[in-house]
């Protein structure tokens, strides 16, 4: 959204132009109307000879937060993006899920006024701030 450029492979490409054209989003303008409920076939999807990701399994938490925090080529690795690792207690009873926080939201996942209403939020279940995990 910021204009970077940045490199995406051939299933992102694939992925995203089959979801255009899903959407009806073909031609820019057309003299012709368009039957919107006709099913279109999708370009069938781009063979690669790369092996798939291994999925990493980490044996608690804490690897799991020492591998967010320094493992290169995550979604959102770029330069001068900042990492902000999930917060909280292990084991929580409930878990906060938020979008990417603002840069004026210190290291946590929810801050500002997102996190006193959180609070807020949290106590009236009867659960302090401390004792909840957010991601």
């Amino acid at each position: 959204m910021g204009g970077e450029d940045r490199e995406i492979d051939q299933a992102a490409v694939s992925s995203a132009l089959a979801w255009w054209l899903e959407a009806g989003v073909d031609v820019p303008v057309s003299e012709q109307p368009r039957d919107w409920l006709k099913t279109a076939a999708l370009p069938p999807p781009l063979v690669s000879d790369a092996p798939p990701p291994v999925a990493t399994v980490h044996e608690d938490l804490s690897a799991f937060r020492h591998w967010l925090s320094n493992e290169p080529g995550l979604p959102l690795d770029r330069a001068g993006a900042r990492r902000v690792l999930p917060h909280g207690a292990e084991g929580a009873e409930v878990m906060l899920l938020s979008e990417m926080p603002a840069s004026d939201d210190g290291e946590q996942p929810i801050g500002g006024e997102a996190w006193a209403l959180a609070v807020k939020m949290l106590a009236a279940i009867g659960i302090a701030p401390e004792q909840a995990y957010s991601a």
